[in-house]
């Protein structure tokens, strides 16, 4: 199914928000939610534990879903 023009857009605005998380964060939601990594493999990957991997995702994507909410202003 060819993803909608909203879709593409929200995904271009994730990807210049992940610019602005801690590099190992940004890092874990790659390898999570773009190239389909189990946390298990994350954490084997990087060194740290299963728990460390879910607890950074968190983090990040409320960052993310919180910086989403922001309104768009422009200057």
């Amino acid at each position: 199914e060819e993803p909608t023009e909203d879709s593409l857009r929200n995904l271009e605005r994730i990807r210049e928000i992940m610019t602005e998380l801690p590099p190992r964060e940004a890092d874990f939601v790659e390898l999570y939610f773009f190239n389909h990594k189990t946390q298990t493999d994350i954490a084997e990957i990087f060194k740290v534990s299963q728990p460390t991997v879910c607890y950074r995702l968190q983090r990040a994507t409320a960052r993310i879903r919180f910086v989403l909410s922001l309104p768009d202003i422009t200057t």
